[in-house]
């Protein structure tokens, strides 16, 4: 959907440009000006519409990773303490250190539980570092310590990956860090 919209803008721009020859330079100064404006009202018209899921399986391909296991609501009642009541959409994936730590939590809360998910995700972050903390396989420890954990739009999310930086610039894409807190 946001590729059909970036063809769209370069197509306005490109007929506006090519209908511009032939005046002067001011006319088509303006013209320009004109569509830049345009240009960032519909960008801050089209919110991109949150795939949690997608979101996640893009960083593990871009980090070269297999897809560790997706957790269910269940699952995220077991390693996180987080409770149905808790959320209300969520993509969840927790891995094994044998092959190299790399947990995301991209985790809706319901109204009124964004402190207490993102609490419960503090927990998850001190319980790994424990885990790992006398067993360190491939920087599991580093790794584990070095988890963030923010909000993204409607979300809470934690990365625990060897690289952070690049899941939040891949997480932007499908997730708004615009959209409100709600």
């Amino acid at each position: 959907m946001r590729k059909m919209y970036t063809v769209f803008i370069l197509l306005v721009i490109t007929a506006v440009l090519f209908s511009a020859c032939g005046e002067s330079s001011a006319s088509q100064a303006q013209g320009v000006a004109a569509l830049s404006t345009d240009i960032e009202i519909l960008e801050a018209a089209v919110e991109i519409e949150p795939d949690p899921h997608a979101a996640a399986l893009s960083i593990f391909e871009m980090l070269e990773r297999d897809v560790p296991e997706k957790l269910t609501v269940d699952g995220l009642a077991e390693h996180y303490g987080l409770a149905a009541e808790y959320f209300t959409d969520f993509a969840v994936f927790r891995s094994t250190a044998e092959r190299g730590l790399a947990d995301i939590a991209i985790i809706r809360p319901a109204p009124d539980r964004r402190d207490d998910v993102r609490e419960r995700l503090l927990s998850y972050r001190d319980a790994r570092m424990d885990e790992f903390r006398n067993y360190d396989i491939l920087d599991a420890y580093a790794i584990s310590g070095n988890a963030i954990i923010f909000n993204q739009g409607y979300y809470v999310v934690m990365f625990m990956l060897t690289d952070n930086e690049l899941a939040q610039d891949i997480l932007d894409t499908y997730i708004s860090p615009n959209t409100s807190n709600g």
